[in-house]
């Protein structure tokens, strides 16, 4: 069994231009059941033979004649094919339809032809070829495919789509770190400038002018940010698996190409975080300097306050993302979606003899104690369904395209749908295979229907069975997601059409759960042993829907981590600077009579309201960007009072364990030690 089998008609090769290793590319798949295989795949299956000429059974054993064999794109590629065949008249692939939406269309442009005039003139196509209301039924759109890895909105994307979105949080965060270690380095320099006033007032006693200095201690900056690239090259090396695990991708370094990348971002930081004390530095005189009197800077010490409120600000900001991202996750796990997803094990049928023999497989699972209840589905409800062009009963606008989930007779009962009015499907109707039709409430409501029960939907598309004739509605459910929480609530059909049934769902008692599925999996096997294996629990199934989410979760915990601990890692330096600077003022109080906590607290005060101050203005930011962020889900949360809370409170905690380890030090030494010579 191979995932990477694609079909594609004889013009392929002349919009990928794959590059054959052996083959003739001009007629390569221009014959009915041709095949193009892979370097990796011929050599799995022909060994060291040549391949071309040989055959490879596929689809039920249709034979496919290799005409080619072709070296796969390097990097990263929309199709990521390792076989690649022409079915010829295929009735799946050439089925005379406007509405078979799992065949990809490629176009190649002109030189001159724009996008936005193919789309117009395909519209017109569609209204003169697609039959009635052909032009209403789709909007079709022309996407770049160098636009679909990050842009794509679609359903259903060959390859995982990213998301622009997410990359640029990713960079922000990373930004947003760098930044803060930038901080770190212009508050210790600043701070400790006094320790090389005297080297400033000698050097320039020697005759160094300003702009050597400025130019010197840059330099040392400089030095400091390559000898950081170097160290994060390594580093970056070493945790890429580790993030490629987080992220769920498969990144990695290109020396040649990353290397410009490092250095430039190394000058660019080198240059940010080496300006300010290179000019304070400078900018020293002589007699001061000698004198040891450099270092009373007001100034400086404002911009290191400031600086410490923008790093906990940032901190705090993450620690806010987290939680929002957490309590979003938490609700999608637990909204009600209209069925139940507990406790229910899905089973991908895929041979057609089982799929056509469907009754006799639920029933003999259902001979299993551990099994309450079995059903088939044509798709997971929460997923992508079938969309079917429907016109109701008195609607007087054009036809209507309608999620439609093809169901067995158990679907309701066995999946707990609630039933707002009317029936379930009955084996005792058989008149329900034909034309029983349920739908939810939001179809009602877009039919402009009070009263649904007895109305008649005739489906305008012939080339699907039973399309056009009428069905009539026999019942009507509340409402059910048959997509992610993204988007809103939509009319949805339930039709019985047991030929489009791909999915069995039992629902498993408790202490059950793992047998069931060693069970099933067993039963597949022997039913279906050209097909592996694929049975997954339907919460299982959800949490791969919001698989990006749950990404940017752990990249937010990760890296608001990272930022809070390059943060405390400054403010230890500045509180142990502080507390040096103040050594003889400590002393005294104690000799005075402070004790050692109204010594703690004083040291420490500073620190907590620039911490605190940093929550204030984190707070509004924080508030305003996940307001943003949910807005991407048609159904969230919302936003916590106590996530904001919490998060303050989590930065002032680790600000004043990293502060009072220092105070207490300098709280607690002798005062003796440090006046005696006063």
């Amino acid at each position: 069994y191979e995932e990477t089998f694609y079909y594609a008609d004889a013009d392929f090769l002349a919009v990928f231009p794959l590059t054959l290793l052996s083959g003739n590319v001009a007629e390569a798949l221009k014959g009915p059941r041709t095949l193009l295989i892979s370097r990796a795949m011929a050599a799995k299956y022909f060994g060291a033979g040549e391949p071309l000429g040989k055959t490879v059974q596929a689809d039920n054993s249709v034979e496919y004649q290799v005409v080619g064999v072709f070296d796969p794109p390097r990097g990263g590629s929309h199709i990521r094919a390792d076989f690649v065949a022409n079915p010829g008249q295929a009735p799946f692939f050439n089925h005379p339809t406007w509405n078979a939406l799992g065949i990809y269309t490629y176009i190649r442009l002109a030189p001159g032809v724009t996008p936005g005039g193919l789309e117009a003139k395909i519209q017109d196509l569609a209204a003169k070829y697609a039959g009635p209301n052909g032009k209403d039924l789709f909007t079709y759109r022309l996407q770049p495919v160098t636009t679909i890895r990050l842009r794509s909105d679609r359903e259903a994307e060959f390859s995982p789509v990213v998301g622009l979105t997410q990359v640029r949080l990713l960079a922000a965060v990373a930004v947003l770190i760098l930044a803060v270690s930038c901080v770190n380095f212009v508050n210790l320099a600043t701070a400790r400038s006094g320790r090389r006033a005297r080297e400033v007032g000698v050097r320039k006693v020697l005759g160094a002018r300003r702009g050597g200095l400025f130019r010197l201690f840059l330099s040392e900056s400089f030095v400091s940010s390559a000898a950081a690239a170097g160290l994060g090259l390594v580093l970056a090396h070493l945790a890429l698996p580790v993030f490629n695990s987080l992220w769920e991708t498969s990144l990695d370094l290109r020396p040649g190409a990353d290397l410009p990348l490092f250095l430039g971002l190394a000058m660019v930081v080198g240059l940010l975080s080496g300006c300010y004390p290179a000019l304070v530095l400078s900018s020293f005189r002589p007699v001061h300097a000698l004198r040891g009197r450099a270092t009373r800077a007001a100034g400086a010490a404002v911009l290191r306050k400031a600086l410490i409120v923008f790093q906990f600000s940032a901190s705090i900001l993450l620690f806010v993302a987290v939680g929002v991202v957490a309590d979003q996750l938490r609700y999608l796990r637990t909204k009600d979606l209209g069925f139940d997803r507990d406790q229910v094990l899905a089973v991908r049928l895929r041979d057609e003899d089982v799929i056509r023999n469907y009754e006799g497989v639920k029933s003999e699972f259902l001979a299993d104690p551990g099994i309450v209840a079995a059903t088939t589905a044509s798709s997971l409800p929460g997923f992508q369904a079938a969309t079917l062009p429907y016109v109701p009963d008195a609607f007087d606008g054009n036809s209507i395209l309608v999620r439609t989930l093809f169901v067995d007779h158990d679907f309701i009962p066995a999946m707990r749908v609630r039933l707002a009015a009317g029936r379930s499907f009955r084996r005792d109707h058989p008149t329900d295979i034909e034309t029983g039709l349920i739908i939810n409430r939001a179809a009602q409501s877009r039919f402009g229907w009070k009263e649904a029960l007895g109305k008649t939907i005739a489906c305008v598309n012939r080339d699907e069975p039973g399309g056009g004739q009428k069905g009539t509605v026999i019942g009507v459910i509340e409402n059910i997601h048959v997509r992610s929480l993204h988007q809103q609530i939509e009319p949805v059909i339930l039709r019985i059409r047991p030929a489009a049934l791909s999915m069995m769902f039992l629902k498993v008692r408790r202490g059950h759960l793992e047998r069931v599925r060693t069970l099933a999996e067993d039963r597949m096997k022997a039913l279906q042993p050209r097909f592996p294996p694929e049975t997954f629990f339907l919460d299982e199934g959800f949490d791969r829907i919001y698989a990006n989410e749950r990404r940017l979760g752990r990249i937010f915990k990760t890296f608001s981590l990272i930022t809070v601990l390059v943060a405390c890692l400054g403010l230890f330096g500045l509180a142990a600077y502080a507390a040096e600077q103040r050594t003889k003022e400590i002393g005294v109080r104690k000799v005075l009579g402070a004790t050692t906590s109204r010594v703690l607290l004083l040291l420490t005060r500073e620190f907590a309201g620039l911490v605190t101050l940093s929550a204030l203005l984190a707070w509004p930011a924080g508030y305003f960007l996940m307001k943003s962020w949910l807005r991407t889900f048609a159904y969230r949360t919302s936003l916590d009072p106590a996530v904001f809370v919490l998060a303050g409170a989590a930065a002032l905690a680790i600000a004043m364990l990293t502060v009072g380890a220092q105070a207490y030090r300098a709280a607690a030494a002798n005062p003796v030690a440090s006046i005696r010579y006063e």
